[in-house]
């Protein structure tokens, strides 16, 4: 709706002088009441006698509801103006004022259907007092921009029962909030598949701008949160416990921060994370799920201190990882896991997973592991060759390696047995590298004559092929009746 800017501008100056004039006249008066507005409809002869600032105050400023929640109702907010005309700020429908009972037997579902109408055709705050809300079936929005609903916590309690589907569903909606509220079904084994709260884009590009917060879901046959391309989008203190599914489901987004949240108990994955990027998640715990932390395709993912305990295998799909990363990239940052039946960590290539002091719960040992930067240091083994043809005994073969950053020198010795041979083929002959060096790329590898120092010829790692990757292979040489050694300088990827 229009507004008139010059009567505005009249009143809220009008306003001013007349407070200075009365500041000027009279000492400082302790704000005890609040009387109508109406000097912003334009009836002076309407003012009552100003006997205090208070009361002076009150014909310029909305007067306050009696509404319990303490939110102003959309009517009690005055409409101002200079002959336009101002659509009233967000105010508070109650749901019982629609006839929701919040007593646990009675179906609230039309009542809760109707606040719902209300609240969004009036911009105002969808509030649900403390009580059980009876559910049978779903709340749908669609095309909604801008709607709040808030309870009072844990006592707030909307209970779905006896129907598929949904609590609410939001079909191309943005800026949603959802607030201090409880969500139940009747438990992971009920006949009906009921979920918590279903975003899905329809005609619109993204789901934006939401933000849910001090939320609890308990008892879900499907996701507790599921969210089709979150875009700008907060999650702060939810809990999703015991659901047969997900207890977060979210794809195709972006930007997206999750703080002090928890999965707990469910059938699939604690956090699902599908083909997201750039996202944050901060102080969040999974447990007792079939994976605590599953991430697919995601892209610049970040975990700030969040932990993993106590997985369960579910199924093969779901076997009782902690954090699994399938493709993509994740970084975690003093996290944590323990007891977790299958493994801690499951990276499926090309997924990368830097973990910096990461804190091995089962072990007590912390640990750093960066994609492409191991650890530098050194160490020794003893390499195993195949193929190799040795004469009049047995050969000795020793092996030690030092890194800097991400470049790792070999050096590798085969000795024959006095008096004997040893003798390489091409392409045959091969021992594998000491771990962590399956990924690697050559800057040179190059075989010897210990005795002459002489090159015997290039050496390669079986990158790429078939059941080869992370052997060295020999070129040909032999037979020879003294030491060859082979030097390389790898890089580590």
């Amino acid at each position: 709706m229009a507004l008139n800017t010059a009567g505005l501008q009249a009143n809220i100056q009008a306003l001013i002088k007349a407070l200075v004039g009365y500041a000027q006249q009279n000492p400082p008066v302790k704000l005890t009441t609040n009387q109508a507005a109406q000097q912003f409809a334009g009836d002076d002869t309407a003012s009552p006698p100003i006997t205090g600032l208070a009361d002076y105050l009150s014909q310029w400023l909305p007067q306050a509801s009696s509404v319990a929640d303490g939110y102003l109702a959309a009517t009690d907010w005055t409409r101002f103006n200079g002959g336009g005309t101002v659509v009233a700020s967000p105010g508070t429908l109650n749901v019982q004022s629609y006839g929701a009972t919040g007593d646990g037997t009675t179906d609230d579902t039309a009542a809760i259907q109707a606040a719902v109408t209300a609240a969004v055709s009036d911009h105002a705050i969808l509030f649900f007092p403390a009580g059980t809300y009876k559910m049978t079936s779903a709340i749908a929005l669609s095309g909604v921009n801008g709607l709040i609903v808030r309870g009072v916590g844990a006592a707030s309690v909307l209970h779905a029962t006896g129907y598929n589907g949904q609590h609410f569903t939001f079909s191309d909606c943005s800026a949603i909030h959802i607030e201090d509220l409880s969500f139940t079904g009747d438990g992971i084994n009920a006949p009906n598949s009921v979920g918590g709260l279903y975003f899905e884009i329809v005609n619109n590009d993204n789901n934006p701008y939401h933000v849910f917060r001090n939320l609890n879901f308990t008892g879900i046959t499907a996701d507790g949160i599921a969210i089709s391309t979150p875009i700008m989008t907060v999650f702060s203190n939810v809990t999703v416990m015991d659901v047969e599914v997900n207890g977060f489901n979210l794809w195709n987004g972006t930007s997206v921060t999750m703080e002090s949240c928890y999965g707990i108990t469910a059938g699939e994955c604690g956090f699902l994370l599908t083909n997201m990027t750039y996202c944050t998640l901060s102080a969040c715990a999974s447990e007792s799920s079939g994976i605590g932390f599953s991430f697919v395709n995601s892209k610049a993912i970040a975990m700030l201190g969040c932990g993993v305990e106590a997985t369960v295998d579910r199924s093969p799909s779901y076997p009782g990882y902690g954090f699994q990363v399938n493709g993509g990239d994740v970084t975690a940052i003093a996290c944590y896991a323990r007891a977790c039946v299958a493994a801690q960590t499951n990276v499926i290539a090309p997924g990368v997973l830097d973990t910096i002091g990461y804190w091995d719960g089962d072990t007590g040992a912390a640990s750093t592991s960066l994609a492409g930067v191991a650890s530098e240091g050194d160490g020794d083994w003893t390499p195993v060759f195949t193929g190799m043809t040795v004469s009049g005994g047995t050969a000795t073969t020793s092996g030690h390696w030092d890194q800097e950053g991400s470049v790792r020198r070999v050096n590798v010795t085969i000795t024959p047995p006095a008096g004997g041979t040893i003798t390489s083929t091409a392409g045959t002959t091969y021992c594998p590298l000491p771990i962590g060096m399956t990924a690697a790329r050559p800057n040179r590898v190059e075989a010897y004559d210990a005795t002459t120092g002489i090159s015997i010829g290039p050496a390669y790692l079986g990158l790429g092929r078939s059941g080869n990757a992370g052997n060295m292979f020999l070129p040909d040489f032999g037979p020879i009746g003294g030491p060859v050694t082979i030097l390389g300088s790898l890089e580590v990827l």
